[in-house]
């Protein structure tokens, strides 16, 4: 790997290119998103209960990079194997407003209390009929009756 200087940035600090693969970076960033070793902390700190403004306080990241990070690895990590018929399923619904008060939406959902996990869920309006089959039929591939 050869490494050669490549001029300096707006903020005076020296540039390097790659011959290899023509990559510019630089080795002090002021900017620790920038960090690898920094954004690398995001998601054991999440896991182990500090929110999005902690970790901004404790990294000195910003929030977008903090999610952005976060969505990131969610879409490397697999879906974990999940039965597909549930023995003890809760059911429950609440009611919204999508960006106007005449907009109400219910969602219903089942939660599996042994998993910790919501294994389906319904968004729509609510009909003087909300119970049909066509409503519950996600839910009922889970075991919901």
């Amino acid at each position: 790997m050869s490494i050669v200087k490549n001029g300096k940035t707006a903020q005076r600090k020296q540039r390097y290119l790659c011959k290899d693969c023509r990559r510019q970076f630089i080795r002090d960033y002021t900017n620790l998103g920038c960090v690898g070793a920094v954004r690398d902390l995001v998601v054991p700190l999440t896991i182990n209960g500090a929110g999005i403004r902690d970790i901004e306080r404790a990294l000195f990241l910003s929030p977008n990079t903090i999610l952005k990070t976060l969505r990131e690895s969610a879409t490397r990590l697999d879906e974990p194997a999940y039965p597909r018929r549930v023995r003890d399923l809760e059911m429950d619904e609440f009611w919204s407003f999508v960006g106007a008060k005449r907009r109400q939406r219910w969602t219903w959902y089942c939660y599996d209390r042994q998993r910790r996990k919501v294994v389906a869920f319904v968004n729509e309006r609510r009909t003087y009929s909300p119970y049909t089959k066509e409503t519950f039929d996600p839910m009922a591939e889970h075991g919901a009756r």
